[in-house]
């Protein structure tokens, strides 16, 4: 049997104690990066944004107001519409060539600079160079006030079944990307996608920049995706007022698109940067204790 030495019993209850502290350490911050899931969940500042909640629905294919959305002026209700996601069951299809045909939402919190908003979309030919079908608006402001600072469209690009992504400077139309997305066909007989051509669709901007910029990272649902990055072209500059709601427009439109899935979410790399704070933090607690172990085996 081998014998213990004091030196070795005081090295066993030395490392016995550290390997207890770095469980105790990696416990707490599985609880803390729980903790950091659940309230980047809970942030979410846009309600029935997956369309799965419909008020009174009416005529065929059936039309109505989605649940926490607002029709704003004359607007012709939008069409029920199957998911363009696995697992959706509704999307809002939005129609063209109305008075207005809007339908908006303002959001949870009213002072959000930092965001990410995604959504799915999927949009018809509008025909022309100069006509559009998706056209998405997101508005500063407060109550009462309300102004769009960035202003998307997509028009046809340069043939039939190809769109363009567009944004509006104030004065004229700026192009983001030629031809990036196909076009998808609807059968309102049937109320379902002939052809469809769904795209995820993500917009990061930080409000409170000195000189605002955004990203659109977008790609076919199931495929890769492409960023286009540094853009700035606003329908205003932002002033560093809050985010305060999204508009989903159809009155200018000459042909009508889909949206499912939208999540608007303040500062989405909050949770990345405390992910990697812990992380970093780990490391030095390691290094620390490895140290500390050293300097008692010299001591003994």
């Amino acid at each position: 049997m081998k014998t213990q030495t004091p030196y070795s019993i005081m090295q066993s209850s030395s490392e016995s104690q550290l390997r207890g502290a770095r469980h105790l350490f990696s416990g707490l911050l599985a609880v803390i990066f729980s903790t950091l899931i659940i309230q980047s969940a809970s942030a979410q500042l846009i309600l029935n944004g997956n369309f799965e909640s419909w008020g009174t629905t009416t005529g065929t294919p059936p039309s109505g107001i989605p649940t926490s959305w607002s029709s704003v002026g004359n607007t012709v209700p939008p069409y029920q519409t199957p998911g363009l996601l696995a697992g959706s069951t509704y999307s809002a299809f939005i129609r063209p060539n109305g008075t207005s045909n809007t339908v908006s939402q303002v959001l949870t919190s009213n002072t959000v600079k930092n965001f990410e908003i995604s959504y799915t979309f999927a949009a018809l030919d509008p025909g022309s160079t100069t006509q559009r079908s998706f056209n998405i608006n997101l508005n500063q402001g407060t109550s009462g006030s309300n102004n769009s600072f960035l202003n998307l469209r997509t028009v046809r690009g340069s043939s039939a079944g190809v769109l363009s992504l567009e944004s509006y400077n104030g004065s004229s139309w700026v192009t983001l990307g030629s031809n990036i997305f196909s076009a998808s066909v609807y059968n309102s007989v049937s109320n379902t996608f002939t052809t469809l051509n769904a795209y995820n669709v993500t917009l990061s901007l930080d409000l409170a920049a000195v000189t605002p910029t955004y990203s659109i990272t977008y790609g076919l649902v199931g495929s890769g995706t492409t960023t286009l990055s540094g853009l700035t072209a606003f329908y205003f500059v932002p002033t560093g007022a809050s985010f305060y709601s999204v508009s989903l427009q159809g009155g200018g439109s000459s042909a009508g698109y889909a949206v499912d899935n939208i999540s608007i979410v303040p500062e989405p790399s909050t949770l990345a940067l405390l992910g990697a704070g812990i992380i970093l933090v780990t490391c030095i607690s390691r290094n620390r204790t490895r140290c500390f172990a050293s300097k008692q085996q010299g001591q003994i």
